[in-house]
């Protein structure tokens, strides 16, 4: 660019006298400022970081209701055992007494029935011989308005000699389909006293099948160990001949929820011991330990927790030991 003032004056003399001054004094200025000033380099420009937006997750559909209805069998602080149907609130719907399981093909009741047994007398020299008393039970399950039935338990009778029998099921617990039943037979055959003895059962309602959970469970001698320490602690026995007390028996495994709706199982582990030395948790000859067996089974995963209906149930009923629940 060429600058000359000469050049700058001849070029205004054609604009208007009035705007000639100012013209000539802007026009002068600025194109002195172009002819002697270098381009000054812009501000540099902060980074910018782009975000992209986050993809909005899509709201997580609405659970659908519970629409079952529990059946919720237990004892009551009154000792009564009732059975309730219970919705997904934990409201009670209805109540009945004794125990009803629903499985799949409808709801089966827990009966059990007392039979006479005949006894001997003590004295064989007596020929009216006095008998003493005796009495069996049988357990069965019924499908309700149906005509199926199973024999859970036949009442005993190989109680030769005995001047008095008592013989009793129980129902422990249940696991959906899975009855956990003891049984106890008190036997008195005119010795210095009697005696009871025990043994253990689970039951499938659904294959009508005794099922031995005690073959299944990991880990026997561990809870053995746990049951011999335990019981050592307390326990009024001779120890063997080599300083050690044997190791308890694996007899019994029970259910129970924990505090927080877990479902666990507890084993009972026995050790001989004196009549006068017995516990009564098992036998007139045993003590008895119970420790948590840590184990469980993938037939039992549908009822691994407790539903909330039947958790707020159970809690609104002071004094009610829960037995079992089961869904239709």
């Amino acid at each position: 660019m060429l600058c000359n003032e000469a050049m700058l004056r001849s070029s205004l003399a054609a604009l208007r006298p009035d705007l000639c001054a100012f013209h000539l004094v802007f026009a002068a200025s600025a194109l002195v400022a172009g002819c002697t000033a270098s381009p000054r380099p812009l501000p540099p420009v902060a980074a910018t970081t782009v975000v992209l937006a986050t993809p909005i997750a899509a709201p997580p559909l609405a659970e659908e209701p519970d629409a079952r209805v529990f059946l919720v069998w237990g004892r009551g602080a009154d000792g009564a055992v009732k059975t309730y149907r219970v919705n997904a609130a934990g409201e009670a719907l209805g109540e009945e007494e004794g125990v009803t399981i629903a499985t799949p093909q409808g709801e089966w009741r827990w009966e059990m029935e007392a039979v006479a047994l005949d006894t001997g007398s003590c004295d064989p020299d007596i020929v009216d011989k006095e008998r003493g008393q005796g009495s069996a039970t049988r357990a069965e399950v019924a499908l309700r308005g149906g005509e199926m039935r199973a024999l859970v338990v036949a009442p005993r009778g190989d109680f030769d000699g005995a001047n008095e029998i008592d013989h009793s099921v129980s129902l422990l617990a249940s696991v959906g389909p899975y009855l956990f039943i003891q049984e106890r037979t008190y036997m008195y055959a005119c010795g210095a006293h009697g005696s009871t003895a025990a043994a253990f059962l689970v039951w499938n309602i659904e294959r009508a099948a005794p099922v031995d959970l005690l073959e299944e469970l990991s880990e026997v001698q561990r809870l053995q160990q746990e049951g011999r320490a335990a019981l050592d602690e307390e326990s009024t026995d001779f120890p063997m001949e080599n300083g050690e007390t044997e190791l308890p028996e694996l007899v019994q495994i029970t259910p129970a929820y924990s505090p927080e709706g877990r479902l666990r199982f507890d084993a009972q582990l026995t050790r001989a011991a004196c009549y006068a030395c017995s516990d009564g948790m098992w036998s007139s000859y045993s003590r008895s330990a119970v420790v948590p067996s840590g184990w469980s089974s993938a037939r039992f995963t549908a009822w691994s927790s407790r539903p909330t209906g039947v958790a707020r149930f159970v809690a609104q009923r002071q004094g009610f030991e829960l037995g079992g629940w089961s869904a239709r």
